[in-house]
């Protein structure tokens, strides 16, 4: 290579590491952050952004940069059998809605523990076709339905814009259970002018729209098993998330790591409604009094660091758990000082 060949070279180089850092800097600090992490995957990503800045749908362009902005951390869980299994899954239902299969797929990692398989990061996989035809949903949904206008755009972003409820692989395409709010819209768009909640929003969609009579939640064959799977509280807790979200209605998964008074925990789903006192009506809460109650969110959450030497259980080092106790419970603080034997 002679001295003009490595002059243009170094031009060529210069000029796209120029462009990199400008087409960053309109970016706030969490999605440059996410953009560093992303790898190979990045220019997808930036796409994205690129689509939404290009067309002027400055609405789109604010979720797409949550989604990307909170997106480290969250993942298809996947090993060669679970692909097996799903891919079975598929085959044994071809008509299975999306809503189930979210719950279904990821039925194995509920299962068995999380070391048994590894995590593909979605800021690394995900693609630009699949976070532009999830943003033009949710936005269409925003738009279109008439009872989240009390809702903040932070209490959308969080409650109804993600697109994964835990570490389900991502639906190639949607299919009619994922657009829930376009039937519920239509069942509802006589009474826009009357007082509406979100809760009377969900009690048409359970009871009008059929969605709370589904096949696969009862006594269902699953590939490799001679088992049949009923829905457990987690199980149900996902599918009705998935489900309400599709439809247009922010909720949330709530879980009970362990009951204070008997063995296990429990998971149930709960409606963000700023018509009810508290400002969410719950599924199945169960009965006992919880001593803790904590949110799966899509956002990070602040975890404690633990001190030098210090161990600290991997549940509260889980950026994604949210403690919400006082939202269903009255709650104190409690200071305890520990004389340490030497």
């Amino acid at each position: 290579m002679n001295n003009h060949e490595r002059f243009v070279s170094f031009c060529m180089v210069a000029l796209a590491a120029v462009q990199l850092l400008f087409s960053s800097c309109g970016y706030n600090a969490g999605v440059r952050r996410a953009l560093r992490m992303s790898g190979e995957n990045r220019e997808v990503l930036e796409s994205v952004l690129r689509h939404y800045k290009e067309n002027g749908d400055k609405e789109a362009y604010e979720v797409a940069c949550f989604l990307i902005r909170e997106m480290p951390g969250h993942g298809t869980y996947t090993c060669d059998w679970l692909c097996r299994y799903q891919a079975a899954v598929d085959t044994m239902y071809p008509e299975m809605p999306n809503t189930v299969k979210r719950v279904i797929h990821q039925n194995p990692i509920i299962e068995d523990s999380p070391d048994d398989f590894s995590l593909v990061e979605d800021l690394t996989h995900i693609t630009a076709g699949f976070l532009i035809r999830h943003i033009d949903n949710v936005v269409s949904m925003w738009r279109s339905c008439f009872w989240l206008r009390d809702y903040s755009f932070d209490e959308l972003c969080e409650y109804l814009f993600p697109y994964r409820i835990g570490h389900e692989p991502l639906a190639d395409s949607l299919d009619a259970s994922d657009m829930g709010w376009k039937e519920l819209l239509a069942e509802t768009n006589f009474i826009e002018a009357l007082p509406f909640t979100p809760s009377d929003a969900r009690n048409i969609f359970f009871d009008r729209t059929g969605y709370d009579v589904d096949l696969y939640r009862y006594d269902t064959p699953l590939p490799f098993s001679e088992r049949t799977h009923f829905f457990d509280c987690e199980d149900a807790a996902a599918y009705n998330v998935s489900s309400l979200r599709a439809a247009g209605l922010p909720c949330a998964t709530e879980r009970i790591p362990v009951w204070p008074t008997r063995n296990n925990g429990h998971f149930f789903w709960t409606l963000i409604d700023h018509g009810v006192p508290g400002g969410v009506t719950p599924g199945d809460k169960g009965t006992p009094r919880a001593a803790k109650i904590c949110r799966l969110t899509y956002s990070h959450n602040p975890v404690p660091k633990p001190a030098r030497g210090e161990y600290i259980p991997p549940f509260f080092l889980d950026s994604f758990n949210k403690d919400v106790t006082a939202t269903y419970t009255n709650v104190s603080d409690v200071t305890v000082k520990c004389r340490w034997a030497k």
